[in-house]
């Protein structure tokens, strides 16, 4: 610390003790010192500021001086303040710096600022300043510290400082700007990130003044609109619209402008300096500030514009789309529904679903599936709801439905689609509904068509199919019997099959049939008198001539049936494969019958007769044949007729013989003489009568030969027989 005379304090003691002031004079004879030496010390005191002087006229009066301490007043400050001398001992420190440094006054004041909790702020730029201050006037820097991981930073300013001895110091002021800086990186940050976004953005950020002229424009204005800031500050929008366009643009935003308020989303056209216009979308805000009475001063219009001429392409395309899928869905025979989960009503219906429910779609849409569909319907319609709803799948199934009192059934198919929402959410189901009835009924009458069909080529008698006739019907009519008719001469008709109970009579006379040109007559409501009986349907159906004698086919029921369109339908298509099955079987059975008869003939002709086929075979032979061979006729039927019956010598010329004749189709001779042997060796001479067998696109499939033995023969065939064969 500086000294000072001991005059010098008695001085301020005596002037301590005298408030009034006391003149040189004065203080000089109360201390016992000439009056230059105390106007010395007065006036050293009073540079100090330790002391001041009031002149009455031509005295000078002084008085100690009125002041607050310089320690007081430092440790008022907010600022961290220290006074160093020139040796770098601390001087003094006030609060907020020992605070700072968590350091005592008695630890600190009067020692060395190295060896105390100060030393963090023995900054090189102090130091430099210490060591060479050559005149400088201060000192302004930022410096940087850490402590206990913590970032800080300070103003530091430092001043010469003079003591009252004379000897020179410096005082340091610490100013903390630790969150200043901290608000002037974020703000760089903030700027930094807003540059960013303005340049990168497809939006252009645009400000104008309350003229309207542009005074900022980001520079996303070239690749939008092809004109650079530069080339947009300073005109206005319509500067780059076709005047109509731009006429239009202004009565758009008028009505904003003279109410100084925000603008609505407005489209309108921009002129690129190509000449290519785009539709540009523009939004804008007022900017104001507040006045001298804190009303809103309007100085103009912030806002953004993007190119929206792709999004309205792409909405025009989309719009289009949406009208032809529409269309498609609209024109479709296919009913299309769309239900909504939240309520589980339906909320949507095209033109096939109204036709087919048979109510117009106004009254349908919002309602549930209760409110529209029969009961059954709408509690299937809801059971397959939920199940879609709980397993988030496709559902396709088939069900037989009545859509109402007195209606045909219908065969339905029911597709149910998820719709899901842009978070994965259920929130809709696709419902289409396809009319399969008469796909289901062709399919149907085909798979009849067909079982009736192998049924016929699989039955042995006319018996038999007469019965999977019958079977057919029934079923597909829901009658409960029926009955096959055959005519026989006195014009009766007997029954010759009958299926189910017996509600039908033995016989009836043909006046009761009816003349229908062999369509089915259908009897629903009065039955003729000729089927007494408790009978109340009734169906007569005529299939075919048989040699002048009708054949009729009788359904029957006790109950009042009503035959729908679609069943006469597949009925008389039965009946025209009936007509068929049964043409056969009787032609079958009548070329049997012939057969028969003409076999019964052959086997009893006195004379040999066989049917050899082209390969060679025994086809066919009669009795006479077994026994003049001596085989039975299981025996030789597919025996090789040459191994067989022809003897060894002449087997291979006669083999040779029969197939070209085969092959040319050259007539045998009426009549020739060969051998034969039999069972037991014996040779036997046969006059044959050989005729060749044509199908009817004349190709030879077998010869029958007749033959006559002429008389028995012992010895083995001579040469000249073989020649002469």
């Amino acid at each position: 610390m500086p000294s000072y005379p001991a005059e010098v304090t008695r001085i301020t003691d005596l002037l301590r003790k005298g408030p009034r002031g006391m003149s040189v004079g004065e203080i000089a004879d109360a201390i016992g010192i000439n009056r230059n030496t105390a106007a010395r010390y007065l006036d050293m005191l009073l540079v100090g500021g330790q002391v001041e002087m009031r002149t009455f006229g031509k005295a000078k009066v002084f008085f100690l001086s009125q002041r607050v301490p310089i320690s007081a007043m430092l440790n008022i400050s907010s600022d961290l303040v220290m006074v160093l001398d020139s040796y770098t001992r601390i001087i003094l420190a006030n609060d907020q710096i020992l605070s700072f440094c968590k350091a005592s006054r008695e630890d600190t004041i009067g020692r060395d600022l190295e060896k105390t909790s100060l030393v963090i702020f023995s900054h090189p730029k102090l130091l430099e300043y210490m060591n060479d201050r050559n005149g400088k006037l201060g000192s302004t820097e930022v410096i940087r510290l850490l402590r206990g991981g913590e970032e800080h930073f300070f103003r530091q300013k430092i001043f010469p400082t003079v003591f009252d001895d004379g000897v020179p110091g410096v005082t340091v002021i610490l100013e903390e700007i630790t969150e200043q800086i901290a608000a002037e990186e974020a703000l760089r940050q903030s700027e930094e990130m807003f540059r960013t976004l303005v340049s990168d953005i497809s939006d252009v950020i645009w400000a104008t003044d309350g003229t309207g002229a542009i005074t900022y424009i980001s520079p996303r204005s070239g690749p939008v609109c092809g004109s650079t800031p530069e080339e947009m500050i300073g005109r206005r929008f319509t500067d780059f619209m076709d005047p109509k366009e731009g006429e239009r643009f202004r009565r758009e935003i008028q009505p904003f402008i003279l109410r100084e308020a925000a603008w609505p989303l407005v489209e309108c056209n921009f002129k690129k300096p190509d000449g290519e216009v785009i539709a540009v979308e523009l939004s804008a805000t007022p900017i104001t500030v507040p006045d001298v009475e804190g009303l809103p001063l309007f100085l103009g219009y912030r806002g953004a514009f993007r190119n929206v001429t792709e999004r309205n392409r792409a909405i025009k395309q989309v719009r289009q789309w949406k009208r032809f899928l529409n269309s498609i869905v609209e024109n479709i025979p296919d009913m299309v529904t769309v239900e909504e989960l939240e309520n589980h009503t339906l909320v949507f219906f095209n033109r096939a679903s109204e036709e087919f429910i048979g109510v117009p779609r106004d009254f349908l849409v919002g309602k549930r599936p209760d409110r529209i569909f029969s009961e059954e319907y709408a509690a299937l319609w809801m059971k397959t709801s939920r199940d879609v709803e709980r397993s988030g799948e496709t559902l396709d199934l088939i069900r037989q439905i009545v859509s109402g009192e007195g209606k045909e059934e219908k065969t339905l198919r029911t597709k149910k689609i998820p719709i899901f929402s842009s978070n994965g959410k259920m929130r809709y189901i696709l419902g289409i509904i396809t009319d399969i009835t008469e796909e289901k009924r062709a399919a149907d009458r085909i798979l009849r068509e067909r079982n009736l069909a192998l049924r016929f080529e699989e039955a042995g008698t006319f018996q038999e199919a007469s019965f999977h006739c019958l079977e057919a019907m029934l079923t597909l009519t829901g009658m409960e019997t029926g009955g096959i008719y055959r005519q026989n001469g006195g014009g009766e008709l007997k029954r010759i099959a009958l299926l189910g109970e017996e509600l039908i009579p033995q016989r009836f006379h043909t006046s009761a049939l009816i003349n229908t040109e062999g369509e089915a007559y259908f009897f629903e409501k009065e039955i003729p008198e000729a089927f007494e009986g408790d009978l109340s349907s009734l169906v007569l159906i005529p299939v075919t001539p048989d040699e002048g004698r009708g054949l009729c086919i009788l359904l029957a029921s006790q109950k009042n049936l009503r035959i729908p369109a679609h069943i006469r339908e597949g009925l008389q298509s039965l009946i025209a494969l009936t007509k068929t099955g049964f043409s056969r079987l009787i032609a079958e059975e009548r070329l049997k019958e012939e057969r028969d008869l003409a076999n019964s003939y052959l086997q009893l002709a006195g004379v040999l007769i066989a049917v050899i086929g082209t390969d060679g075979r025994i086809e066919m032979i009669n009795r006479k044949g077994c026994t003049t061979l001596g085989y039975r006729e299981e025996e030789l039927i597919g025996a090789d007729w040459f191994e067989t019956v022809v003897p060894e010598e002449i087997q291979d010329g006669l083999h040779i013989r029969f197939n070209r004749l085969i092959e040319l189709g050259i007539e045998p001779s009426e009549s020739e003489t060969s051998p034969i042997i039999d069972r037991s060796g014996r040779l036997r001479q046969i006059r044959w009568h050989n005729t060749l067998i044509r199908n009817r696109e004349g190709v030879i499939t077998a010869v029958v030969s007749a033959g006559e033995e002429e008389e028995p023969q012992e010895h083995i065939y001579s040469e000249e027989a073989t020649s002469h064969q």
